[in-house]
């Protein structure tokens, strides 16, 4: 992977201009707060007062709507994480305590790593394979296929031989395997206690480009 990163497409079954992406860098997990999700993907998505909430009902919504074991992932997933930060509450407090209630244990969720539905993963030259999730872990890109997707084995091979050839781990997964040792799998040792990864939590939902200008000196 080149410095400047590696950009996936992603939210939709085929390619195309206007699929939003991400890019994924080197040494660096792609994190719920760092992905950049564009709300306007997903057409009448009501507000919401719980940003994760909101981020999880945006997920489900760049699933296939035909894809009900994918909509269960994203559930499954938000309610682990959910659940890894209440087991862990004292420890996630202790981390925040320097800064006098300036943040909840519930805004180190989006420090796990980003899921990137109907993501589009390149697999040498111009070839793409579409999975169901991928996942970034910072030295490891994961595709998470859904086992019941209807392909025929032949076909099922042939892609995990794409994926495995551009070095792509996968992680397959049906919906009855849907809980807390599946997505222990996805995270992986250095990601399970994902809020230990930063220094403060940071919200989901910022602007693509966020300029900066000085404010002007002030006169004499």
């Amino acid at each position: 992977m080149a410095d400047e990163g590696l950009e996936i497409a992603y939210g939709a079954e085929e390619l195309g201009p206007v699929l939003p992406r991400a890019r994924l860098f080197p040494g660096r997990a792609l994190r719920l707060n760092a992905a950049r999700y564009e709300l306007g993907a997903t057409p009448g998505l009501a507000p919401s007062a719980d940003p994760a909430l909101l981020l999880e009902r945006h997920l489900a919504g760049l699933c296939s709507p035909w894809a009900g074991a994918s909509r269960r992932f994203v559930e499954g997933y938000f309610a682990y994480l959910r659940r890894a930060l209440a087991d862990a509450a004292e420890d996630a407090a202790a981390r925040l305590a320097p800064f006098a209630g300036l943040y909840a244990v519930e805004d180190w969720l989006f420090s796990a790593p980003a899921l990137l539905p109907r993501a589009h993963l390149p697999v040498g030259g111009d070839g793409r394979v579409r999975a169901d999730f991928a996942i970034w872990r910072g030295d490891e890109l994961v595709a998470v296929l859904d086992r019941d997707a209807g392909l025929t084995p032949r076909r099922v091979r042939e892609r995990d031989a794409q994926l495995a050839e551009a070095g792509i781990a996968v992680l397959p997964f049906s919906g009855a395997e849907i809980g807390p040792e599946l997505f222990d799998r996805l995270l992986g040792p250095r990601h399970v206690r994902f809020w230990e990864g930063e220094h403060v939590p940071s919200g989901p939902f910022r602007p693509a480009n966020l300029d900066l200008v000085p404010a002007p000196a002030a006169r004499a």
